[in-house]
């Protein structure tokens, strides 16, 4: 397996991670380090930090404060991971917003060399 990392940095618009390999076996994304914001995971790119648009919210370690649908999640970070040896995971079909503007996303993205997704 090979591991490739990056950084993402919130704006105005939902952000995907670049599109190196366009399927992986699989994604992991994490606030950076002084973080103020959360940030929200969903498959659309019309994604907002409001109710209205489906997603899952994450909080750095520190923040302790509900998200807007009321969650409480337990971490910083958020991943999606193939059960399989392959690289079946898209991942162009994941979008990041944030509550702040100008916030760091940190990625990981696993690949398995050698085999079709």
């Amino acid at each position: 397996m090979t591991t490739y990392f990056g950084t993402l940095t919130l704006g105005a618009i939902p952000v995907q991670v670049p599109v190196y390999f366009p399927k992986v076996n699989k994604l992991f994304v994490q606030h950076a380090p002084g973080n103020t914001g959360n940030f929200k995971v969903g498959g659309n790119s019309a994604l907002t930090m409001l109710n209205t648009t489906p997603g899952i919210y994450v909080q750095p370690l520190a923040a302790g404060v509900a998200n807007p649908d009321g969650s409480l999640p337990p971490g910083g970070n958020w991943a999606v991971e193939s059960h399989s040896r392959k690289n079946d995971i898209v991942v162009n079909q994941y979008f990041f917003q944030g509550s702040h503007a100008g916030d760091l996303l940190m990625y990981e993205i696993h690949l398995h060399l050698g085999l079709e997704g």
